[in-house]
């Protein structure tokens, strides 16, 4: 009991774990890790979940904690009993970049949730969704999210949880250039306490994105430091909690501090944080070095970007990548990427980068405007019975993964195939139903996509 009551407060409230060993001692050595049984759900989730947030990204352990979560999630339905173990599971899964399962599984719970009428469950699975809707850079999902997780409990049912949604519609609103808005839920009174929990470390960076956006840089710099402070201090020094090397470097680069915008992207890259997280290295590292020296980071920021789904991120990768070849003279690259990064950030919601991209487009191009992505109730049309009869059952289970999000990387574990299969799969995939990316998959094809997972 001790050694659970542990695993929940080093995840969630390390301050107060100092007051435990002091209480009861350390856990004896041989304690530590004790052999779990079938009905030890709860404490192998925690256990998942501290592991990811205290072991380094990319580490072999990764792998081992993101299964068992997944194996834990596939074998649990959402109970009373089971809330806890369920959340612990999806955290893991988000923390350690394991987006497409993480929003798989994260959909099916909330439908779970809305079928037992609970709105407690539903509202925190809502607010964990919406982190993951803004790390796919699908921003108007994201506050929608956020803002009915807010609406389904009063601020004192959440406590020091409030942080989750909180951060979340903060990040939205800013990233959607609804700076008013997004000012207003900071200067929101919040439990003293949050602070001191990791959902506090969501608040601050997210306050931090803020503060860069609205060009209180050095406000900025403080809360990401602050956040990576506190991160180091409490063993959750994970990108996928909170990049804030990355916001480190973006604030010091407002601020005209070019080395220390280096120091802090390079020392991110050298983390070996998920792809994503890279991407966004990348995109500030390249904006501290010389002028010649900037596309070729871009356009490695741009290809894991794409790769990964964050479209908002992607559209800022691709105007810096614009702004580049055209300062270096290559006018007609610089508006290709310019043109696709505007189309992006319309689409996706990002009303500052539109308006300033749009200025650039020729009149030809203001029009039409492109149509935002559908929120997910949307029913989407896929392809016909007959052209999905032509698919093999190997290009299927491919193809409805990567319509759910995962990576071919991730696709290649799951299947137990190379990703250059995964590749070639999705190629013949593509060619078949007549498209030409990853977003036009449809998703409703009848196939299980989380057991095929």
């Amino acid at each position: 009991e001790l050694h659970s009551v542990r695993l929940v407060l080093a995840s969630t409230y390390p301050t107060l774990l100092d007051r435990l060993d002091s209480a009861f001692g350390p856990a004896p050595e041989s304690a530590a890790s004790p052999a779990l049984t079938p009905g030890d759900g709860i404490m192998a989730a925690m256990g998942a979940l501290q592991g990811v947030l205290s072991a380094g990204p990319g580490r072999p352990a990764d792998e081992e904690l993101t299964e068992r979560a997944e194996r834990i999630l596939s074998g649990t339905r959402l109970t009373e009993e089971t809330h806890v173990t369920v959340r612990a599971c999806l955290l893991a899964l988000l923390y350690a970049d394991r987006l497409g399962a993480a929003t798989l599984w994260a959909d099916r719970l909330l439908e779970e949730a809305a079928e037992r009428d609970a709105p407690g469950w539903t509202a925190v699975m809502q607010a964990m969704r919406a982190h993951m809707a803004l790390r796919r850079g699908e921003l108007a999902q994201a506050r929608r999210l956020a803002e009915e997780a807010l609406e389904q409990l009063p601020p004192h049912g959440w406590g020091v949880g409030i942080g989750i949604p909180l951060s979340a519609l903060i990040e939205a609103r800013t990233a959607m250039g609804d700076h008013e808005a997004a000012a207003a839920l900071v200067d929101h009174p919040v439990p003293e306490q949050m602070l001191l929990t990791r959902y506090g470390l969501h608040y601050v960076y997210a306050r931090g994105r803020h503060q860069l956006a609205t060009g209180r840089h050095h406000a900025a710099l403080t809360d990401f430091l602050t956040c990576g402070r506190l991160m180091r201090e409490w063993d959750m020094d994970r990108a996928g909690l909170a990049p804030w090397r990355v916001g480190v470097a973006e604030a010091s680069l407002a601020l005209g501090n070019r080395g220390q915008a280096e120091r802090y992207a390079r020392e991110q890259l050298a983390e070996d944080a998920g792809q994503r997280v890279r991407g966004l290295a990348l995109r500030v590292l390249a904006g501290a070095l010389p002028l010649p020296e900037r596309p070729a980071l871009l356009e490695r920021a741009v290809a894991l970007l794409q790769e990964e789904g964050d479209s908002h991120e992607l559209a800022r990768a691709l105007t810096d990548l614009g702004t580049a070849y055209e300062r270096l003279g290559d006018t007609a690259q610089g508006k290709t990427c310019t043109r696709r990064a505007w189309r992006i950030a319309e689409a996706c919601g990002s009303r500052d980068l539109s308006l300033r991209l749009q200025a650039d487009q020729p009149p030809q191009s203001a029009a039409p405007r492109p149509v935002a992505a559908p929120e997910p109730s949307s029913v989407q049309p896929g392809p016909g019975p007959e052209v999905v009869s032509t698919l093999t059952d190997a290009e299927r289970r491919v193809a409805a993964l990567a319509a759910h999000g995962y990576t071919n990387r991730e696709i290649g574990a799951k299947l137990f195939i190379t990703v250059s299969t995964v590749e070639q799969h999705l190629t013949r995939v593509y060619r078949k139903i007549n498209i030409t990316r990853r977003q036009d998959l449809p998703v409703s094809w009848d196939i299980d996509v989380a057991h095929t997972a």
